[in-house]
């Protein structure tokens, strides 16, 4: 693990990217939070096996799902070697858990999202994203789980804990269907934020509408909300952001535009 966070660390310095988290890193139980905040979050929480890896990552096999659908019984879960020279090889990736220095036939309790992409001599391949920014991946030896479940928390029985991600996660099926809501595309400019300097959101709208930008950190809490008085026509617009509207402190946060009609998310790296 350190060995992999070392040439994570190289690479970054390489390329010009900055990854910051929050320090601590949030526990495992923190994806109730995010959840909360962006209810169309699409990744899922699963109990797997590490059955083997391929060139492009690491295979566990689904053995329990206690949140969303994965898309297959056995995972595919990106190397960063596999990710470096594809569309995805963005800062994101820095940013990321690689789970493939995981010993054969261990156990775990992970959350993750899911992610298509071009390998050159291969193909379009999807596999799954481990965020790197929570604690993402759970042990369980013997029915018991361990590591940073939650503050103070660091075991439980895995039945316990599959029974308090259900409680604090939505229930599918419970409410009634609601319209589809319209995904808004946004980015941030520059990404990462370095020092004092003025930033931009980038969004595009598929109608004429009113915004609401809200700024989160990882761990859910607000950080601003904007509120511009104009309504934004169809198309593609520029909104800066005041100094006073950007975090005050390094780390990994979310930026999140609704409208009447839907809402966009993106992730902002903030480098103080």
């Amino acid at each position: 693990m350190k060995k992999t966070f070392s040439i994570i660390l190289l690479l970054i310095g390489l390329k010009g990217f900055a990854c910051q988290c929050v320090v601590p890193i949030p526990p495992f139980t923190s994806i109730c939070n995010f959840v909360s905040i962006f209810p169309s979050y699409q990744g899922f929480i699963i109990k797997g096996v590490k059955i083997g890896s391929t060139d492009l990552g690491t295979k566990v096999l689904v053995t329990d799902v206690i949140y969303g659908t994965p898309p297959a019984d056995t995972l595919l879960f990106w190397k960063f070697n596999a990710l470096i020279n594809t569309n995805i090889a963005t800062s994101y990736i820095y940013c990321l858990t690689f789970i493939d220095q995981l010993n054969q036939s261990d156990t775990l309790v992970l959350t993750a999202g899911y992610a298509s992409t071009f390998i050159a001599g291969v193909g379009v391949v999807s596999g799954a994203l481990v965020d790197g920014c929570a604690t993402n991946y759970l042990y369980v030896h013997n029915n018991i789980v361990y590591g940073s479940i939650a503050e103070g928390v660091n075991s439980m029985p895995y039945a316990q804990l599959a029974e308090t991600l259900q409680e604090c996660l939505p229930t599918v099926g419970v409410q009634p269907p609601q319209p589809v809501a319209e995904e808004i595309a946004l980015a941030c400019h520059p990404n990462p934020i370095q020092g004092n300097m003025p930033a931009q959101i980038q969004f595009t709208m598929l109608q004429s509408a009113p915004i609401r930008v809200d700024i989160y950190d990882i761990n859910g809490k607000q950080i601003s909300c904007i509120t511009p008085s104009q309504t934004y026509q169809k198309g593609t617009h520029l909104l800066a952001l005041n100094p006073q509207d950007l975090p005050l402190k390094s780390g990994m946060y979310f930026c999140r535009i609704t409208t009447p009609q839907g809402y966009g998310v993106c992730k902002i790296a903030v480098a103080k």
